[in-house]
């Protein structure tokens, strides 16, 4: 018979100072503090206090939307937000942002940020339709093409993962998974009709073997 383990769950809500019940991305940086990327807000928790940062487009220096789908934090110790509309940088020392994706930098008026991952030379990040990579000592952003077999207009990137030093792997919803190698810039795009792939909707990837991939669907 297995032992049971009593697992005992605390909570932190609004009441606690949380701006927003719905957490879409938490992390622990360097220093211990945790993060949490919410809908409406993110908050900075010391164990004791919550201090919230939110968007007032009348101040530039705030992160520029409060939907926060991911935090980041880099080999340098940097913090990176994605967010629904825009790329933030978090200065720690200045308690300021600064917006990487700034309005009509890639031809658009809004750009949706969903993931973050890291080489040791760029920052990439996943963008609603587009694939950019951002060079770590400029912050010049570069556009990826990827060759796919489906209308890239719609592609929906929902989460980028390097699986290997050169490969990484691009979940979408509704335009299954590319994977993408960072060195000669070639791309596999793989979907329910050309793969054993259940669902062409992916939302994460985790690497369980030297040959084996599991893929949330």
């Amino acid at each position: 018979k297995a032992q049971q383990t009593n697992i005992k769950f605390s909570h932190l809500t609004l009441k606690d100072g949380l701006s927003q019940s719905e957490v879409l991305t938490i992390l622990q940086d360097k220093k211990g503090l945790m993060w949490f990327g919410t809908q409406d807000g993110l908050n900075q928790y010391n164990g004791f206090e919550f201090k919230v940062f939110s968007s007032d487009i009348t101040d530039s220096t705030t992160i520029s939307n409060s939907f926060i789908h991911q935090v980041y934090q880099d080999s340098s110790g940097l913090l990176w937000l994605a967010t629904e509309n825009g790329l933030n940088i978090y200065n720690i020392e200045q308690q300021s942002f600064e917006n990487i994706i700034a309005k009509n930098t890639l031809g658009k008026s809004k750009n949706n940020v969903w993931s973050i991952a890291e080489d040791k030379k760029y920052i990439w990040a996943g963008v609603e339709n587009q694939l950019i990579k951002i060079e770590k000592s400029t912050k010049k952003i570069t556009p990826i093409s990827l060759s796919l077999s489906t209308n890239a207009k719609n592609l929906k990137i929902r989460k980028i993962k390097f699986i290997e030093q050169t490969t990484l792997f691009i979940a979408t919803e509704g335009n299954g998974i590319i994977k993408f190698n960072t060195k000669d810039n070639s791309s596999i795009h793989y979907y329910s009709e050309n793969s054993g792939l259940k669902s062409n909707t992916t939302w994460d990837f985790y690497k369980y073997a030297e040959n084996q991939l599991w893929i949330a669907t």
